[in-house]
C-alpha cells in the first residue's frame, strides 16, 4: 500500500472519531471541518491532515454510511453526525476500512445499566424478529427509567429535564405498542445520544449517552 493511500485510510478513522467526539459532546458539529482541527483533537501523530484530506475522508464516510449530513455542491457536509454504524465502529475501535469484511455470527451479551437484558445470537437461525423486538423494547423501557432518574439529578436545568422526560415518555409509548418498530426505536435512541444526553450535562448525560450508544451498538445491529 502506498503512503498516500495509507494516509487516506487513516484520515477516515480520524475524521470519524472527531465527528463522534463532537456528536457526543454537543449533538452536531456546526463549524467548517478543517484538517488542523482534526489533527489537534484526535492526537494525530503523522504530518498534519490537510483540509483536502479531511474533506475527502468525510465524503467517503458519508457515502459509506458512517456519517449523516447534508452534502453541498462544494463537496462539504453540513451538520455531520455519526450514524449508528459510525458509532459502532468508533466504540469498538475498528477501522472503517474493514467495514466490508463479513462479520462472524456469535452470541451478544447485552448489558444496560449493570443489568443483563439478554443473551442471543443475532444472526443465528433461532433469532427471530420477535425476540429481537423483545430485547429492544426492554432496553427502551430501561433507558426511559434512567432518563427519568437523570432528569431529577442535581444541577440539571428545567429545560433539559423536560427534554429527558419527553424522550422517556416517547420510548415507553413506542415500546408499549402492539407492534413496536425497530426503526422508530433506533431513531429514539439516537435522539437521546445526539440531543438529550448533551443537554443533561456532564454528570447525568455521560451515563445516558453511554447507555444509549451501547444499545445502538449491540441491540440494533
Amino acid at each position: 500500500m502506498s503512503d498516500a493511500m495509507a494516509r487516506r485510510k487513516a484520515a477516515r478513522d480520524a475524521v470519524l472519531k472527531f465527528v463522534y467526539d463532537q456528536t457526543i459532546d454537543g449533538g452536531q458539529f456546526r463549524e467548517n471541518l478543517t484538517g488542523a482541527r482534526v489533527t489537534q483533537d484526535v492526537g494525530w501523530q503523522d504530518a498534519p491532515i490537510t483540509d483536502d484530506e479531511a474533506a475527502q475522508a468525510m465524503e467517503w464516510l458519508h457515502t459509506n454510511g458512517f456519517l449523516s449530513g447534508t452534502p453541498t455542491w462544494g463537496g462539504t457536509l453540513l451538520r455531520p453526525q455519526c450514524t449508528p454504524k459510525g458509532v459502532k465502529y468508533v466504540e469498538t475501535e475498528r477501522s472503517v476500512n474493514d467495514w466490508d469484511e463479513p462479520a462472524h455470527p456469535q452470541g451478544t451479551n447485552i448489558t444496560i445499566s449493570n443489568s443483563t437484558v439478554g443473551n442471543f445470537a443475532s444472526n443465528s437461525p433461532g433469532a427471530t424478529q420477535k425476540s429481537n423486538l423483545a430485547v429492544q423494547t426492554q432496553a427502551a423501557r430501561q433507558l426511559a427509567d434512567n432518563l427519568d432518574s437523570a432528569a431529577a439529578s442535581p444541577g440539571v436545568s428545567a429545560d433539559a429535564a423536560a427534554r429527558a422526560r419527553e424522550a422517556a415518555d416517547d420510548l415507553r409509548a413506542e415500546a408499549d405498542l402492539p407492534e413496536p418498530s425497530t426503526e422508530r426505536l433506533r431513531d429514539k435512541f439516537w435522539r437521546v445520544v445526539t440531543d438529550v444526553a448533551g443537554a443533561l450535562g456532564q454528570s447525568a448525560g455521560t451515563a445516558i449517552a453511554s447507555e444509549a450508544s451501547a444499545a445502538l451498538q449491540n441491540v440494533f445491529v
